[in-house]
């Protein structure tokens, strides 16, 4: 059985070799078979056919999109070895009738840069305003080649952009030229990791040539700053375990806060539909939260209050945070609650507004001593104002009396002025 293993392994490795020089022009350093693992060198050469050579999309379109992609690995092999295919040296894409482009053409595509941000919305926005689907790929170094290459290369990457990207590229290529499209991506990618796990993949000589002749060239593979795009996405997925780690004990806690808040804390849908109705909002309301999840709002809501409900929505939906807003709800039972709210729009990654946190706080035995407080406060103004009274008829009782009394002493010295009168009378009288 190993000599039969051996025997083919001899015969099919000269005979891969010569396939693959007789499409490429050259033999590259990628597909030189590992004397233990013939096998895996064949099949890797059929991806490359079925996804690469063979692939319907144009050979040079193809060509320069793998060159363009090449430039976020950190690994220079596949940019440096198909940057020599699109300039003659071996075949664009295997095509033999494919036509190479001069060394100038392809430093533009290098240092063409992949656009984010404004750059991207502008290429978005041009892909959007063209016919669809297009009738033919587009041709080297035009508008629409730009555009799909940006789009492409989002989609490669897995930006943020990418979903936005990919539904770009369905409208313009359809979705039969798309599928192929992402083959070809994902033989790209392939490729980039092989030569990451395979070191000892070197660059041919008619390559080392071709850098040592052209300074420009050779500082757009060799230095390119998009290649830290790779390193910084590897790096990325070196502590995404970590990071999950912390995300998961981050939520844990969180979560284990927002249970056993004596608050209760309930989010919602922009519609008023309930998605999360903690522990506290058990004991407050009454509903489990088994009840509750997907019910509407409302039904903790007095009918005479329910155009509060639609106020905050539409304050939520512009943007307005609801800071201690005192209210009326109901439990389970149909009692009525005070409580307070406070209530904060949520918002999606994107920043758009899509349901409401609320917080509510049972502040009914605040209110309790409020109205206690208003009724003493009442009772002891009546009390007050009826003490004015009295003072003020008592003043008016003793004023009256002064004047009396004032009257009556007017009158007895009167009376004594009299007496001594007829008293002085009564003496001459009796001297007489």
């Amino acid at each position: 059985m190993a000599s039969n293993n051996a025997q083919s392994a001899s015969t099919t490795g000269p005979d891969l070799q010569r396939r693959v020089r007789d499409r490429f022009g050259v033999l590259p350093n990628f597909f030189r078979l590992s004397p233990e693992t013939p096998e895996i060198t064949e099949k890797l050469w059929g991806f490359a056919q079925a996804a690469y050579l063979d692939n319907p999309l144009p050979s040079v379109f193809k060509e320069r999109l793998f060159v363009h992609l090449s430039r976020f690995c950190a690994v220079r092999y596949c940019i440096a070895r198909h940057t020599g295919f699109l300039i003659g040296l071996g075949r664009p894409a295997g095509d033999k009738d494919a036509r190479a482009e001069s060394v100038e053409d392809v430093v533009k595509l290098l240092r063409r840069p992949l656009p984010r941000g404004p750059e991207l919305e502008s290429r978005l926005s041009f892909c959007s305003k063209c016919p669809a689907p297009l009738v033919d790929m587009p041709t080297a170094d035009t508008q629409m080649e730009d555009g799909l290459f940006s789009l492409a290369g989002h989609v490669f990457l897995q930006t943020a952009d990418a979903p936005l990207c990919l539904d770009a590229l369905e409208r313009l290529l359809g979705t039969v030229r798309l599928q192929y499209l992402l083959l070809f991506l994902a033989f790209v990618r392939a490729a980039h990791y092989w030569t990451r796990v395979h070191p000892e993949i070197q660059f041919e000589d008619d390559i080392k040539q071709l850098l040592a002749t052209h300074e420009a060239l050779a500082s757009c593979i060799v230095d390119d700053t998009e290649a830290s795009t790779d390193r910084i996405t590897q790096s990325i997925l070196d502590e995404l375990p970590a990071l999950r780690l912390k995300a998961d004990k981050a939520i844990g806690l969180l979560a284990s806060i927002v249970d056993s808040s004596d608050d209760a804390i309930v989010s919602k849908t922009l519609e008023g539909v309930i998605t999360s109705w903690n522990a506290g909002a058990e004991r407050l309301f009454g509903y489990t939260a088994k009840e509750a999840l997907g019910q509407h709002i409302s039904m903790i809501i007095p009918l005479d209050r329910r155009d509060e409900e639609t106020s905050i929505l539409a304050r939520l939906s512009r943007g307005e945070r609801i800071d201690h807003f005192d209210t009326i709800r109901l439990r389970k039972d149909g009692t009525a609650l005070d409580i307070s709210l406070s209530i904060s729009p949520v918002r999606d990654s994107t920043g758009k507004i899509i349901g409401a946190a609320k917080i509510a706080r049972d502040v009914t035995g605040r209110k309790r001593v409020e109205r206690e407080l208003y009724e003493s406060e009442q009772r002891f103004r009546t009390l007050a104002d009826a003490l004015d009274t009295q003072v003020q008829f008592r003043t008016q009782e003793l004023r009256r009396r002064n004047a009396e009394i004032v009257q009556q002493s007017d009158q007895l010295r009167d009376l004594s002025g009299r007496l001594m009168l007829a008293q002085d009378e009564e003496r001459r009288r009796i001297a007489r």
